[in-house]
């Protein structure tokens, strides 16, 4: 018999992720109301988007109609606990487009998270070894404390941290007391090691993106080589196989801590990006409009302003679609 889902047309890459996204917010238990509306635009505003939730309902209850005594252990290796299962490596397959889009983790995982932020949200939380954390919009981290090592894995996002002088490890003999643990972060591409230190890191996808403000860090790239040491007023980015050249700091590298996002002679385009991550829905903009330069310093907490002092310093118009479906162009 022929499969309905691997048989439909092929859906657009950015709509299946678009879908996906939405999907697994609607089905969390911790959407908003206002996100429940913003849903509900995005379902109407093109045939395949509708298309794409119908889809993920199929597969949702094909997967609920598997025995939990052979669906559970066949995802888990035996792990029944919901929020192991979640937050496990298991692959999830999504029937959208052709054959199984293969989704680790992300974004299952990233709800269950330890330490999590919505969009355009910033939180702070104090750990138990006194350090802080700053979490920026759209963040989840996941807490592996143990006797041995303070461990943080970035599931996605950026996080200021301030780490805190740590005994509470396991009794060093040869000192008489008891050592301090290491504090790390874990990200996709390798390990950071706090060497005392204040500095911000940042998921990139296929990057990290390491600054640091006060002390320094190792850097431990996921094949293993050796650590790379950054210094206080360096800032790098590294992938699994290569950490790149530091950079020096720039003064407005932690703007987004006080709220704003500082630009100097920058392209709109790059702006608009990342003013995309402190808003709900879709934000876009056209090449040609995406060429202009652009300084100066924008709050990220009301994007809506933002949007309107760009428009009143540069040539370009807003379409709004919809609240949630923006796109930039330049003005006729």
């Amino acid at each position: 018999m022929e499969n309905p889902i691997a048989s439909a047309k092929v859906i657009d890459p950015d709509i299946r992720r678009q879908a996906i996204a939405w999907y697994v917010l609607m089905n969390s238990g911790e959407a908003t109301a206002a996100e429940r509306s913003a849903c509900e635009h995005w379902l109407a505003l093109h045939p395949q988007h509708a298309d794409a939730w119908s889809r993920l309902d199929s597969v949702r209850n094909a997967l609920a109609g598997v025995p939990g005594n052979i669906a559970i252990p066949t995802l888990t290796g035996g792990n029944t606990n919901r929020r192991g299962l979640l937050k496990g490596g298991a692959w999830l397959a999504l029937g959208l487009g052709s054959g199984a889009l293969m989704w680790r983790e992300q974004p299952w995982r990233t709800y269950m998270a330890d330490f999590k932020t919505r969009t355009g949200e910033q939180r702070q939380f104090t750990l138990d070894d006194g350090s802080q954390l700053l979490l920026n919009t759209d963040t989840q981290i996941d807490l592996r404390f143990s006797n041995h090592t303070r461990l943080l894995h970035l599931l996605h996002g950026e996080v200021l941290i301030q780490t805190a002088a740590d005994q509470s490890g396991s009794f060093d003999e040869s000192r008489s007391r008891k050592a301090s643990r290491p504090f790390e972060i874990q990200t996709a591409q390798g390990r950071i090691r706090a060497l005392g230190t204040r500095f911000v890191v940042r998921d990139q996808q296929d990057y990290t993106l390491v600054t640091v403000l006060e002390h320094a860090v190792e850097i431990r790239l996921q094949n293993r080589s050796a650590p790379v040491r950054l210094e206080a007023g360096q800032q790098v980015r590294f992938s699994r196989e290569r950490v790149e050249q530091p950079q020096p700091v720039s003064a407005n590298a932690d703007a987004w801590v006080h709220g704003q996002l500082a630009v100097n002679d920058q392209p709109l385009g790059e702006v608009i990006t990342e003013l995309a991550r402190y808003r709900p829905g879709i934000l876009r903009i056209s090449p040609e409009a995406s060429a202009i330069r652009v300084s100066g310093v924008f709050p990220v907490k009301d994007t809506d302003r933002t949007l309107a002092v760009l428009a009143s310093r540069f040539p370009i118009r807003i379409n709004a679609t919809t609240p949630y479906w923006i796109r930039i162009e330049l003005a006729p």
